[in-house]
């Protein structure tokens, strides 16, 4: 009798670790939200400013797809980011910041980011629309 434990192991006996990597290949591609960011400071006491950025959903994405805006090299404290409206949530202590947007993109997008920062105005540094997909 084969135990269940061995039909799982079974297809993958003599195959290293990199060949069944191999087999998985995530591809991933950005698009760089470069200009026209419009820029408009919310509060000048404690220098917030509002990073506003219009932009398509991008074509050929799947159901299986993975869409994050992803964020490296701001300089401030990240207060608000917002896609249509909506608040996301996301860990913005490590670079880069990486934000799952599947679910409240649309064919046309509004992305908004407030930051703050002490004594001087804010940096947004480079926003990235990040498509993981597996091929």
């Amino acid at each position: 009798m084969v135990d269940s434990n061995e039909r799982l192991v079974e297809p993958f006996k003599g195959k290293t670790l990199l060949s069944l990597f191999l087999q998985v290949q995530v591809m991933v591609h950005r698009i760089r939200l470069r200009h026209p960011w419009t820029r408009e400071a919310c509060t000048v006491d404690d220098h917030r400013v509002a990073f506003t950025r219009r932009f398509n959903r991008p074509t050929g994405l799947t159901t299986t797809d993975r869409l994050d805006v992803e964020m490296l090299g701001h300089v401030g404290q990240i207060v608000l980011i917002e896609l249509n409206e909506q608040s996301l949530q996301s860990d913005t202590s490590a670079e880069p910041i990486r934000i799952d947007v599947r679910a409240a993109i649309r064919d046309h997008n509004e992305l908004r980011i407030v930051l703050r920062r002490d004594g001087d105005w804010p940096e947004l540094g480079e926003v990235s629309l990040r498509i993981e997909s597996e091929g």
